[in-house]
């Protein structure tokens, strides 16, 4: 995918029928499958209230052509992936960076992972009984926003000068 990048200073390039925008084409269509698949499946089966029926619920009641429907469905849900794996990746990059940063938080929270884990699988109960990472977490979270807390649509607009 990245090599796409290299010609999209070209108009209609990403059109041509190269060895590249192929890759890319049949990559596209063997996501867009899949993910068409989950869906399918899904309806076949037994409803549940979640972001995904949420989204065929959305579809549903529109007023798009099946192609403009899937197309909708699919969009909505590689948005969805994307945003939730690029989230939590960059969050437990920056936790594990602030950890090793910190060797006393760092043991903190080995020890209490190890005191109330052991050699288990952690599970809901014992994640709520572990304070010191709740709160390693909690501080993530205050210390790497997606946006500054200062950050608002009253602000930007008025920080904008032409």
């Amino acid at each position: 995918m990245s090599k796409r990048v290299l010609s999209t200073g070209i108009p209609g390039m990403r059109f041509l029928p190269t060895r590249i925008n192929r890759e890319a084409w049949a990559l596209e269509k063997e996501v867009r499958n899949l993910i068409l698949e989950v869906v399918r499946e899904r309806q076949k089966a037994s409803y549940e209230k979640d972001l995904l029926q949420m989204v065929l619920e959305g579809a549903k009641n529109s007023d798009l052509s099946m192609e403009a429907t899937d197309r909708f469905i699919v969009d909505n849900c590689k948005n969805i992936y994307l945003a939730g794996y690029e989230t939590t990746a960059v969050s437990a990059t920056w936790c594990l960076m602030l950890l090793a940063s910190n060797q006393e938080w760092q043991d903190r929270v080995r020890a209490e992972v190890l005191d109330v884990c052991g050699d288990r699988i952690p599970d809901s109960d014992m994640l709520r009984r572990m304070k010191q990472v709740s709160s390693t977490v909690f501080h993530l979270g205050v210390v790497s926003r997606p946006l500054p807390k200062y950050c608002t649509c009253k602000r930007i607009l008025t920080d904008i000068y032409f």
